[in-house]
């Protein structure tokens, strides 16, 4: 068992302790990293989490020590122009205040491809909580049923929007005696967008028994004026500050537009208030999208195997580039585990079809200087673990 698992608070670095809310007994993240990572660990892994570094750590000693201090909820409702807030542990708990807003009456949840989206969405989605701290402490009593929308084909090929519309306007005429919760994902684990909007749209003028929209905009991935735009439509959204904009796990919220029921929320820890401030003084970061596009182009890509680059997703607008090195899940899980051993964080594996991709991402706190020599020694990395690994 790690040192830091079994530490009392007071031998913690100070703010540590605030900070790691969440981790599990082991003293690692839920997402394989040291509960306190180096400095030096190199990350590329914003689309699945951050890591607290000795640097994190003072840039939230600075906050804590601001003479006013942000309120979160309050900041962002105001920012996005939203009716409600809710903060959540995570995109996967703010998921659940969604289900939360329904009620009890019956309806039909249609979420896009669990393998493109936060692993315990699915079970958020019909009710049952994720985290301590849940508004209720049973699983909520719901009529749901549950239907989803596949992105990918079985090898791993993503389908085009007309297939993916298809599928959502089937189950539509399938459930048309029940009203509709239909998830747009803005950004999936590997930078897809599903459904369209427009289709989102369209059934909501045609669906008799009600329609409503949630956008799952969790890798944080979007323009302020995206947001504005979804809530301006009637549609809630789901984001987090622990992907793009660089806060520690876990730090998600529900944005609620007018016209949606009161929303319950979850019980707000000192951990998630820290987690957001942290991640508020990225938000308004431009991009630096150009800057990592060159830097993959020339250091990155041309050193992976032949046609490892999944081109079917779009790296160029979301950041976030997925490849497959032809290895199988098991053996690309242990790759990655290896890489944080070697002093690189990048995008956990995720299945697709038969394939297991890997990614690197972009992230609000992604030097530009940096981005050529560090995806170089990564490049150089990978090829050492093909060889030897």
């Amino acid at each position: 068992m790690s040192a830091l698992a079994t530490a009392p608070q007071r031998m913690l670095p100070a703010g540590l302790a605030t900070l790691l809310q969440g981790v599990d007994d082991r003293g690692r993240t839920r997402y394989g990293l040291p509960a306190l990572a180096d400095d030096r660990l190199v990350n590329f892994g914003s689309c699945t989490a951050n890591p607290i570094t000795p640097a994190l750590l003072v840039q939230w000693h600075t906050l804590e020590h601001r003479s006013t201090a942000l309120d979160p909820q309050r900041h962002l409702q105001t920012l996005f122009g939203a009716t409600q807030c809710r903060l959540a542990a995570s995109g996967t708990d703010a998921e659940y205040s969604c289900a939360l807003a329904m009620g009890s009456q019956p309806y039909c949840t249609v979420l896009m491809d669990p393998r493109e989206i936060g692993s315990g969405c699915e079970r958020a989605a019909a009710g049952l909580t994720h985290t301590l701290g849940c508004p209720v402490t049973a699983p909520l009593a719901i009529d749901t049923a549950m239907e989803k929308v596949l992105l990918r084909d079985e090898a791993g090929r993503v389908l085009s929007q007309d297939q993916i519309d298809s599928q959502l306007f089937a189950i539509a005429q399938r459930h048309d005696h029940l009203p509709l919760l239909v998830h747009h994902v803005s950004c999936s684990k590997t930078g897809l967008s599903a459904p369209s909007e427009a289709a989102c749209r369209q059934l909501q003028d045609e669906h008799a028994a009600g329609v409503r929209v949630v956008v799952d905009a969790s890798q944080g991935r979007f323009a302020a004026q995206d947001v504005q735009r979804w809530l301006a439509q009637g549609w809630a959204v789901i984001i987090t500050g622990s992907k793009y904009f660089g806060a520690p796990p876990f730090c998600g919220a529900t944005l609620f537009p007018a016209g949606w029921p009161q929303a319950r929320g979850f019980a707000v820890a000192p951990g998630l208030l820290a987690r957001w401030r942290l991640a508020l003084e990225n938000l308004a970061r431009p991009p630096q999208r150009s800057a990592w596009r060159n830097a993959l182009q020339t250091a990155f890509v041309p050193q992976l195997p032949r046609g490892a680059v999944d081109n079917d997703t779009p790296h160029d607008r979301q950041g976030i580039l997925s490849f497959d090195l032809g290895l199988n899940a098991d053996q690309t899980l242990a790759l990655h585990r290896r890489l944080i051993q070697r002093g690189f964080f990048i995008g956990q594996p995720v299945a697709a079809g038969r394939r297991s991709l890997l990614r690197v991402a972009l992230g609000a706190h992604t030097n530009p200087d940096q981005m050529v020599p560090d995806l170089a020694r990564l490049a150089r990395t990978l090829r050492d673990e093909l060889r030897h690994g």
